[in-house]
């Protein structure tokens, strides 16, 4: 994986500020919610490498039969990484904090929500029994493992309802999670490609990326 085409601190911070400025500026804006930025490294995309000259606690795209150097985060790429976006995350916050704008801490959620699962909440705000995860069709990611579910973005709004509530003080009603994951066939009639791509379309792509290295 090549590190080096991590956003720049000092060009985020500038870009930020700039951003930030502009809607300042703005006398029609009468509020702001923003949203820091998750570990990435911790997303369903990413599995465990078996790739024996890999280190140990490599990850790599769970459709890629073998991983490769070009396609793999080793534990120092991994701390790389998430390096990079606590401090990205401190010029959030920091710029947040000051002008008193809705916050979600979507890093910490995602966090918890790894560690301990998500209960689904309904339309009142309350939370039900049926639980979403991180992990590979564990609720929150779709089948890319990168983007969210239904079901994830219902979760996603919801931290979003939360803040803009307690900071401006709305009433804006919840989405009801609970309703959402019915309809979403990845939790009630789940397709598990992983078979298929440890097969011969993961063996035949690993071939092709270690032809073209």
């Amino acid at each position: 994986c090549d590190t080096g085409k991590l956003t720049p601190v000092d060009e985020f911070e500038t870009n930020y500020r700039q951003l930030v400025s502009r809607i300042q500026a703005q006398d029609s804006v009468q509020g702001v919610v923003v949203l820091n930025v998750p570990d990435v490294t911790c997303i369903a995309y990413l599995s465990e490498s078996s790739d024996p000259d890999a280190p140990a606690g490599s990850v790599k795209p769970f459709w890629l039969y073998e991983s490769t150097d070009e396609f793999v985060l080793t534990p120092d790429d991994i701390a790389m990484i998430q390096d990079r976006q606590q401090e990205i995350n401190d010029i959030i916050y920091e710029l947040v904090a000051a002008n008193g704008w809705a916050f979600v801490d979507v890093s910490q959620n995602f966090i918890d929500v790894r560690n301990y699962g998500h209960y689904l909440r309904d339309g009142d705000g309350a939370y039900t029994s049926r639980v979403v995860g991180t992990e590979y069709l564990g609720g929150l990611f779709s089948l890319d493992g990168v983007h969210a579910s239904s079901t994830g973005y219902a979760v996603a709004a919801n931290y979003i309802v939360d803040s803009v509530n307690s900071t401006y003080s709305t009433r804006i009603p919840y989405v009801d999670e609970y309703e959402v994951s019915e309809e979403d066939t990845l939790l009630q009639d789940p397709y598990d490609p992983r078979g298929m791509v440890d097969g011969w379309i993961g063996s035949g792509t690993s071939s092709l990326k270690r032809s073209e290295v």
